[in-house]
């Protein structure tokens, strides 16, 4: 706010950042063996399988995960103080 003496002041906040990372939690059931040795195809099937559970958990939580982009990021709302 002390800026503001000086100048116009813009503050910028990034969706999914800071204050506006609201986003629930997801923990996938997914668990990679710690002891067993595995393929890597198999260690990329776990992981692909704990994204697929986590975009389901997201989009059943009313997240719209295809706003978390540059483009959306740029077009955000703008508010002037």
């Amino acid at each position: 706010m002390a800026l503001r003496e000086y100048g116009d002041v813009i503050a910028l906040n990034q969706r999914g950042t800071g204050h506006s990372n609201n986003l629930p939690t997801c923990e996938s059931e997914q668990i990679v063996p710690p002891l067993t040795q595995i393929s890597d195809a198999h260690y990329i099937d776990y992981h692909h399988n704990a994204l697929e559970e986590c975009l389901s958990f997201w989009r059943s939580n009313g997240v719209d995960l295809a706003g978390y982009n540059t483009m959306e990021n740029a077009r955000g709302k703008t508010t002037s103080h």
